[in-house]
């Protein structure tokens, strides 16, 4: 088992899409731009490569 945190970036995009909220309109996807970058910091826990969990 290979977890790790880190400052999700706007490459991270794919990721978060990829994770499976279970909410069909997920807004943070679209704010994510706004949320990740400037003066913002989102983190993400990583569990075997794949997203698990955001905060920020």
């Amino acid at each position: 088992m290979n977890e790790t945190i880190r400052q999700l970036t706007e490459d991270d995009l794919q990721a978060l899409q990829d994770m499976d909220t279970g909410i069909d309109d997920d807004y943070v996807i679209r704010v994510f731009d706004r949320i990740s970058t400037g003066p913002n910091r989102l983190f993400g826990l990583f569990h075997d490569g794949r997203l698990a969990s955001i905060g920020g």
